[in-house]
């Protein structure tokens, strides 16, 4: 099985947002003292964490698509049974 598919979302999404932010600052601040190598490592770690923020955030949004899904089409069943006189 895929490692990423057994992180939890909420957690991919909160580690990979402060990834970013804190890389993305350190960046920033290395360039400001011309640390080169430090603000090239600190940018390719800030577009490493944007990339995982990105995946995980679709992972989500299908998820809660499928969920809305299936709950749509739940309330539809009922309703037709509700139409026909059938108990619910």
């Amino acid at each position: 099985m895929n490692f990423l598919n057994r992180i939890p979302d909420t957690v991919g999404i909160t580690v990979s947002t402060n990834t970013t932010i804190y890389s993305g600052l350190t960046g920033i601040f290395s360039s400001i003292t011309n640390w080169n190598w430090t603000s090239i490592i600190a940018s390719t770690v800030a577009i490493l964490g944007l990339a995982m923020n990105v995946y995980f955030q679709r992972r989500r949004d299908k998820r809660e698509r499928m969920e809305s899904q299936a709950r749509i089409d739940e309330l539809k069943a009922r309703t037709m049974a509700y139409q026909r006189g059938e108990k619910v």
